[in-house]
């Protein structure tokens, strides 16, 4: 257990940068977005073997389902936009795990996420055959880090709803498609790598029947403060 815990964290991270407010017009972009990883700096073995190399995000209206699969165990974060909603699974030793988040958890959480300013540069990179946008990100200095600046590139032409509504890059206006995250000692980076319209069903975005729902209490115990 200690192990998923490990990797929990290493996905909330994810989560936490990656969830941003993103606009919504008429009819909203379906499909998926597949991510290469990457690792720089001072990152202990153990880690590292436990470590995602590709994560995969499914768009639908405003709700996002990230995959990310792990020799110990494959988590999936589902979150909606129109409701202020996260789901966490967790398929690993053995477990099909969830957690559920309602909006007012959610809410209280987000009291303690840094707000960024948000700089866009007048540059532009294709990625994975998407015209993308440059930013540059500044996160405010905290007592548990110094000031960051990141930058990142987004997709413009893809239309989608309320996706990145809880997150770091509150102010980027669509889906990041390259940045990096620092975390104790090492970064990880994330290009995409393929992109591709589909139609979802409503299904991926639901905990499935075979998962055991966990209560408040169980969550808390199991994974400490996540």
């Amino acid at each position: 257990m200690k192990s998923i815990t490990k990797i929990l964290a290493l996905l909330v991270l994810v989560f936490v940068f990656t969830n941003s407010y993103a606009q919504k017009k008429a009819k909203t972009w379906s499909g998926y977005v597949k991510y290469e990883i990457t690792y720089e700096g001072d990152m202990d073995p153990q880690t590292r073997a436990m470590s995602p190399n590709e994560m995969t995000q499914y768009f639908m209206d405003s709700k996002v389902r990230m995959e990310i699969l792990t020799p110990m165990a494959n988590q999936y974060i589902i979150t909606d936009g129109n409701d202020s909603l996260t789901i966490i699974l967790i398929d690993g030793m053995g477990q099909k795990l969830a957690i559920k988040s309602e909006k007012e958890d959610n809410a209280e959480a987000m009291k303690d996420v840094t707000k960024s300013k948000v700089d866009f540069l007048n540059e532009t990179k294709e990625i994975a055959g998407i015209t993308c946008t440059k930013v540059e990100v500044t996160f405010p200095a905290t007592e548990d880090s110094d000031k960051q600046i990141v930058t990142a590139y987004y997709a413009e032409g893809l239309n989608v709803g309320n996706i990145n509504w809880s997150g770091q890059f509150s102010e980027v206006p669509g889906i990041l498609m390259e940045y990096s995250m620092e975390n104790q000692g090492f970064t990880m980076n994330y290009k995409a790598v393929e992109v591709k319209k589909q139609k979802l069903k409503a299904t991926m975005f639901q905990v499935p029947a075979d998962y055991r729902l966990l209560t408040k209490e169980e969550a808390q115990q199991m994974f400490g403060g996540m």
